[in-house]
């Protein structure tokens, strides 16, 4: 299944990261979702699952108004490295996790 997403923030500074963008379901109107960033060392494989909000975006359509998706985490416990941003989408029973294509490196 396709995911659409987009990153309008993304700030790494010392032992802090935010993120900031929006992800959705071509066709599917946002409702119960629960929708985080991940960030996926490139070397290792290892995922961490980051504390995400949703929010109101309103630049997107109607639908998918809701779609806004923010974090900002303190990084302790996860090693320096590059690391591919991704998007963990779950909705009831359906789970999506899909790259961003954006990666940062953490220092």
């Amino acid at each position: 299944e396709v995911l659409n997403t987009h990153i309008d923030i993304l700030e790494a500074k010392g032992k802090k990261i935010e993120i900031a963008g929006w992800a959705y379901k071509e066709g599917e109107e946002i409702g119960k979702v629960n929708t985080n960033y991940v960030l996926k060392n490139q070397e290792t494989g290892k995922m961490y699952l980051m504390r995400t909000k949703m929010k109101e975006n309103e630049s997107l359509d109607e639908m998918y108004r809701y779609a806004g998706i923010h974090a900002q985490c303190l990084l302790f416990g996860i090693p320096d490295g590059k690391y591919d941003i991704m998007v963990l989408y779950q909705d009831g029973e359906k789970e999506i996790l899909t790259s961003t294509l954006i990666s940062v490196e953490l220092e």
